[in-house]
């Protein structure tokens, strides 16, 4: 009789707790509504509780990298706590958004945060998948070592630009999504043709890459490389590779005429490679460049490629002056600060170093100062007008 008694009251005990338990699931399981909006655009409604997320996009902005969703309508880097952050950019878990739900309101607004990319003077991408690339660690210290050796003989700074040569891992799909995702890669070194960038990568030719050739063989096998942007360096490097690399000679374009040599700068224009503090980025200095050579040309002092140097300096006030104290070719400083702030920071005196700075000058959307270092006919043209405002929708930011 005891046991029976026994077993009827683990019985009743079993149903408690398994109501017990339900009942305790069931105040827990409650569904939140998920509005995501990308600035003023609405993107879509989600549910999710503690056992369901949401899969949900992605959004672009241009020049920008998406870092997740906020309940902060105007979340800004540097500014605001990573925490607002979501913890996955295209998932949204209950977790996320439960601490900005209250009482009956089981409803909350999410926005789409964005981190500025990196300004670089040039960035490359290959593929770190030896098995099918051919390339590794070691092939792109060679490539590196090789082509700061050719900028060098093109009048270029290497060790004082921004170049990130950049391994990407993973299937095609993987890598090319990290690629577009990042936003600032110019050339693609050891991924397949075009349809298997397109059809397997998720790339839009013509839009996520402008071009793509093969029989290109850096490391142990022969690929392709494509090229994304197009700016004059990106070209430039492209060239470069495609001429070097090829398996398949290249054969070069006609001269017009024979190469009388190297071609020496007549006009050496140094810019302050620091975007936070100058406002000054390569697509920026791209556009002043082109105004450059208009302005020169309606002032019939027209010059061949090669002539031109537009040079960017990076490091602190003391570090990037150091670079154009040493270098000595220096005619124009677009970028820096105050006289005063040159003496104090990197010991660059007027009236020893250079001759003049003009501060108030608007670039990149930020008042900064313009140095005259020499005093040659065709400097004095050019500093007289940035200075008068001939260069300012060249230097105006770009979006």
């Amino acid at each position: 009789m005891k046991k029976r008694w026994l077993a009827i009251l683990i019985a009743i005990a079993t149903c408690l707790a398994v109501l017990s338990g339900c009942s305790f699931v069931k105040v827990f399981e409650k569904d939140v509504q998920v509005v995501l909006r990308n600035g003023e655009e609405y993107v879509g409604t989600y549910t999710v509780n503690i056992f369901n997320n949401a899969v949900v996009p992605e959004p672009t902005k241009a020049g920008y990298k998406f870092a997740g969703w906020s309940p902060k309508e105007d979340w800004t880097e540097g500014t605001d706590s990573e925490d607002l952050l979501s913890e996955n950019t295209g998932l949204i878990r209950y977790d996320d958004v439960k601490d900005y739900v209250a009482g009956e309101n089981q409803s909350v607004t999410l926005y789409a945060a964005y981190t500025a990319i990196p300004k670089r003077d040039l960035v490359i991408a290959w593929y770190n998948k030896e098995t099918t690339s051919g390339i590794n660690q070691a092939t792109m210290d060679e490539f590196k070592t090789a082509l700061f050796e050719f900028l060098t003989s093109k009048g270029y700074k290497p060790d004082t630009m921004s170049i990130d040569i950049r391994g990407y891992e993973g299937d095609v799909g993987t890598s090319c999504g990290a690629i577009m995702k990042d936003g600032d890669v110019d050339i693609m070194v050891g991924w397949a043709n075009s349809n298997n960038l397109t059809n397997t990568g998720g790339m839009t030719e013509g839009v996520d890459f402008l071009e793509n050739i093969g029989n290109i063989k850096i490391g142990s096998k022969e690929r392709y490389i494509a090229r994304k942007t197009d700016t004059e360096l990106c070209n430039l490097v492209y060239d470069w590779i495609h001429v070097t690399y090829s398996t398949v000679p290249v054969e070069p374009e006609p001269d017009p005429e024979p190469d009388p040599g190297p071609t020496e700068p007549v006009l050496v224009i140094a810019w302050y490679n620091l975007p936070e503090t100058s406002g000054l980025t390569q697509a920026i200095m791209d556009n002043f460049l082109n105004a450059l050579k208009t302005y020169l040309a309606e002032n019939n002092q027209t010059l061949k490629d090669g002539e031109i140097l537009i040079r960017g300096y990076i490091g602190d006030v003391k570090e990037s002056c150091t670079k154009v104290r040493e270098d000595k070719d220096v005619d124009i400083m677009m970028g820096w600060a105050s006289s005063k702030n040159l003496a104090d920071k990197a010991n660059f005196v007027e009236g020893v170093d250079y001759i003049t700075n003009t501060t108030g000058i608007e670039m990149g959307g930020k008042s900064r100062g313009c140095v005259k270092v020499t005093d040659e006919e065709i400097v004095n043209l050019v500093y007289d007008w940035i200075i008068s405002g001939g260069a300012k929708d060249a230097l105006a930011p770009v979006v």
